[in-house]
């Protein structure tokens, strides 16, 4: 997807702030569309910086902080938190009025400067074909970002922290990979709940794959235990007395 911004906030405080306002603008008018995360009077979406990081991957953490923060001296957004999880601090971002009067009341200019061809005037084109393969084809490809992959934005925030995950530890997932594992969740879980404890599970314990909640069974390497003839039955929880008996029976031999 290609990134728009507004001219008049990028006159004022640059394009990289810019940008940064429209995709915020965007995932609040996507909960407002769908009447959710609707608090003190208004609808907010959040993020964390690190998923700002996988939006904008040309961008380093702190150019995004600091344009984060040049939008709220600005008075073009406020944050708040309103995280279930006390210990949660992932920040909510709303447009303020003066944010909201110069989204709506300006044209969004788009960085793709194809759309203005019209008005330019074309040279005269070379008669001598160009047969040099294009080396930097990839780099011209668009970056994907504002990617829905499930209607609650908790889960779509889950699933895009999974993929940045997933990165991270150099596995980095195709869109058929992606489709694949959103298939997976589910089928595995029903509840929003369920399905963001099923990715942060995996997370945490550094699996590629996404399973079923289950916290017991697992191997000393931290991954999920395969049912087979050894551990296909119930498990014994030892206690620090069964060690002590043992370690007792074995000294008395």
């Amino acid at each position: 997807m290609e990134h728009n911004f507004n001219v008049e906030v990028a006159e004022k405080l640059g394009v990289i702030p810019a940008v940064i306002l429209n995709n915020i603008y965007f995932w609040i008018k996507f909960n407002e569309a769908n009447e959710k995360h609707f608090h003190d009077g208004c609808y907010w979406t959040f993020n964390s910086k690190k998923s700002f990081k996988e939006l904008f991957p040309y961008l380093t953490e702190r150019q995004i902080s600091y344009s984060l923060q040049k939008l709220i001296d600005s008075g073009y957004i406020k944050t708040a938190n309103y995280n279930e999880l006390k210990y949660d601090r992932t920040l909510w971002y709303a447009l303020t009025e003066n944010g909201y009067s110069i989204l709506q009341n300006c044209q969004m200019e788009s960085t793709n400067l194809s759309n203005r061809l019209d008005t330019i005037v074309q040279p005269i084109p070379d008669i001598k074909p160009n047969n040099k393969p294009d080396i930097n084809t990839d780099k011209k490809k668009s970056v994907k970002t504002d990617v829905v992959y499930d209607k609650d934005e908790k889960v779509n925030q889950a699933i895009l922290d999974f993929i940045a995950f997933r990165k991270e530890i150099k596995s980095k997932m195709t869109d058929k990979a992606i489709e694949l594992m959103v298939d997976k969740l589910n089928k595995l879980a029903s509840s929003n709940k369920d399905k963001i404890d099923i990715i942060n599970q995996s997370i945490e314990r550094g699996w590629k794959g996404l399973f079923e909640l289950n916290n017991d069974q697992t191997n000393n390497k931290g991954n999920p235990t395969s049912p087979n003839k050894f551990n296909n039955f119930p498990q014994r929880q030892y206690t620090n007395n069964d060690y002590s008996s043992l370690e007792q029976h074995l000294l008395n031999k």
